[in-house]
């Protein structure tokens, strides 16, 4: 029930966590597996990772995926890995993946 934000970048995913409920911004750390705050890592450096559109992505606490803290603009995503003939899919209204 709080506000999760993930990052995305060529190589990484990392997710912070709102302190408190209700937020517009994300302030903690998520820490993953590994106990890093880098939550997921490619070690293929011939690989690449691109969401499209960029940005960070907010997961509210509804589970809705939106393009702002606030929770005002849902945002339908789509998240490739260069190489790969599938693409990951983010329903924003909903935060389904498929």
């Amino acid at each position: 029930r709080r506000l999760v934000c993930a990052t995305l970048d060529n190589t990484s995913l990392t997710l912070t966590v709102a302190a408190t409920n209700p937020a517009t911004s994300c302030n903690r750390a998520l820490v993953g597996p590994d106990g890093s705050t880098v939550f997921a890592r490619n070690a293929n450096t011939q690989g690449s990772t691109s969401v499209s559109p960029s940005g960070t992505i907010y997961f509210q606490p509804d589970g809705r995926a939106t393009s702002d803290g606030a929770g005002s603009t849902v945002s339908s995503r789509t998240i490739t890995v260069a190489g790969s003939a599938y693409a990951i899919s983010l329903i924003g209204g909903t935060g389904h993946v498929e």
